[in-house]
């Protein structure tokens, strides 16, 4: 009779454990997806071994749970780019590639973003970190 409720209890909490996603969010993951939806308006460097500069970057961003999508608008000496961002989130990390002209990662924490972006140069690319403010 103890063995059967043994499995009993073990299949219960099995099932709870498999059935749950740990934090009532609905996103089937452990932690909180979060809303990062606004714009979002930054500084910082970008370059390569070759140069080096500062960058501007504004992220209007809509995200609906692990989904990100948005416009971008990123200026530098000598040139400005702007498109749409898709990507996807995860807790305080999320990717996304941003049009023509890249991709990034990072994280979110309360109203600061920092990004790592890579900006696509057909072979010569320039990488930046940023951080940006919710506005």
């Amino acid at each position: 009779m103890r063995k059967v409720f043994l499995a009993i209890l073990c299949a219960t909490a099995l099932v709870f454990i498999v059935g749950c996603d740990g934090d009532g969010d609905g996103d089937g993951g452990g932690g909180s997806v979060g809303n990062i939806s606004g714009t979002w308006v930054g500084s910082g460097s970008t370059g390569n071994d070759k140069h080096q500069m500062n960058i501007n970057m504004t992220l209007n961003i809509q995200n609906e749970g692990a989904l990100i999508a948005g416009t971008y608008n990123i200026t530098r000496p000598n040139r400005e780019m702007s498109g749409s961002i898709t990507g996807t989130l995860s807790g305080g990390n999320f990717t996304m590639t941003m049009g023509l002209h890249g991709w990034a990662d990072g994280t979110v924490s309360g109203s600061t973003m920092t990004i790592n972006w890579t900006e696509e140069r057909g072979g010569d690319p320039f990488f930046s970190t940023l951080t940006l403010v919710k506005q």
